[in-house]
């Protein structure tokens, strides 16, 4: 099944628009909302303050966090790393979830798109089922986590520029749109022409189960996934009701996405469903054993 026309059309319209938006601010007057707390700690980030790092993931997580998130109590601690950006299974002395981003200096883009991802991880509850349990079903967490990267460039790229309150931050709204557009542009998110989403997914399938950290796949997914969130921002909310299912990690992807849109409330029933339209009649009956999930894992990349 190809994504639907209309889907490709607010792809194309958002595009457009972050061609066009006026200058502006990317940091909000108080990115702080009620109940959640960023800590930054202060090394290897070079040179850059490190609350205007704290500034820029409030603005992160405000996009990804709607007013009517169940996500109500968050505590996140920040570090640097050379490595991959990750979200830890281990969490910190107080409870705190603990996230490594690669980002440095004042490369605001990419502290956008790497926390954008790595907090996704977060709101879908990466963490329930153990570090030692490999999830079949992860590569549907790693691509949605791809498209809040790409919908947290988008919609901050346009909300700074819109904001007017800090001339001096207009060419990094510029350069979020900027980084946006190379990313949706690049070849691999196109399909194959002449293919169609369900028979090109049904190909790849399997190589996702085994390793769900298949990017270029994940990117393709991910495209055509991002036109549902900026049709309908509220849909982040169903995040949290995601790998809540005891057998989430054996099921096959219809059911994995029966037990998410039985999970969630009634205002999210929709959107959950309406994402999983993407995938219908591609993966039926991906079933796995017990056997096949038993290895050790270790992070959220």
């Amino acid at each position: 099944m190809r994504p639907p026309f209309v889907l490709a059309s607010l792809l194309c319209s958002m595009l457009l628009a972050l061609n066009v938006r006026a200058e502006g601010s990317p940091l909000p007057a108080n990115g702080k909302r009620a109940g959640l707390e960023i800590v930054v700690d202060e090394q290897g980030w070079g040179a850059v303050n490190t609350r205007d790092i704290q500034k820029v993931l409030y603005s992160v997580a405000d996009t990804l966090l709607p007013p009517t998130s169940p996500k109500t109590q968050l505590r996140i601690r920040v570090s640097h790393t050379d490595s991959n950006p990750i979200a830890l299974y281990d969490r910190g002395p107080t409870g705190e979830y603990l996230i490594r981003l690669h980002a440095n200096r004042a490369r605001w883009h990419l502290y956008v798109y790497e926390f954008a991802h790595e907090l996704c991880h977060v709101l879908s509850n990466y963490d329930r089922a153990g570090a030692d349990v490999v999830r079949r079903n992860q590569w549907l967490e790693e691509t949605l986590c791809e498209t809040a990267s790409l919908y947290a460039l988008g919609s901050l790229g346009t909300q700074w520029a819109e904001a007017s309150a800090d001339p001096q931050l207009v060419k990094q709204a510029a350069g979020l749109r900027r980084f946006f557009r190379s990313l949706v542009t690049e070849g691999h998110r196109n399909l194959p022409e002449g293919s169609e989403l369900d028979d090109w997914l049904r190909q790849h399938v399997a190589h996702l189960c085994d390793d769900p950290y298949q990017r270029e796949i994940n990117d393709l997914l991910a495209k055509s996934m991002v036109p549902l969130f900026f049709a309908d921002p509220s849909g982040w909310d169903a995040i949290a009701y995601m790998n809540l299912h005891p057998d989430d990690a054996t099921a096959s992807v219809d059911e994995f996405l029966g037990h998410w849109r039985a999970n969630a409330p009634e205002r999210d029933q929709a959107f959950v469903a309406r994402l999983s339209s993407l995938f219908v009649g591609a993966l039926a009956n991906t079933k796995y054993s017990q056997a096949d999930t038993d290895l050790p894992g270790s992070a959220a990349r």
